[in-house]
């Protein structure tokens, strides 16, 4: 009885292992001995062990990176939302800024018109000062 149960467990031991598919081949030999049996279930337990500590390490690894994931995700839509505001931010002082380049432009020429007219006059004044006299 005790054989059979050795070879179950041995069975369930194989299960487990889903990246490495290795068997030790059961033969009466091994069936009968009982310590070498014992021998090949301490060995799979050992690899069983590992094995499900590498997943709960990969597991845990997993969990990590997918909360780095959901992280840069966040940072990412909230880049785009600050790109996108900034960008509409840029266009408005954009057009603000045609808007105060044409107002400039248009002082200028009034300032320029309104020098002349100045000189103008001021020539008129002089010429009548000096009619005056």
């Amino acid at each position: 009885a005790s054989v059979a149960v050795a070879l179950s467990v041995l069975g369930a031991g194989l299960a487990v292992n889903q990246t490495e598919v290795s068997a030790k081949a059961v033969t009466r030999s091994t069936a009968s001995d009982p310590e070498k049996a014992r021998q090949t279930i301490n060995e799979y337990e050992v690899k069983n062990h590992k094995l499900t500590q590498d997943n709960e390490r990969l597991a845990q690894e997993k969990k990590g990176l997918t909360q780095n994931n959901e992280r840069l995700t966040q940072d990412n839509e909230r880049l785009t939302q600050d790109n996108e505001r900034l960008t509409q931010d840029n266009e408005r002082l954009t057009q603000d800024n045609e808007d105060l380049t044409r107002e400039y432009d248009r002082l200028t020429q009034e300032n320029r018109g309104l020098t002349q007219d100045k000189d103008e006059l001021s020539k008129q004044k002089e010429t009548l000062g000096l009619a005056l006299e």
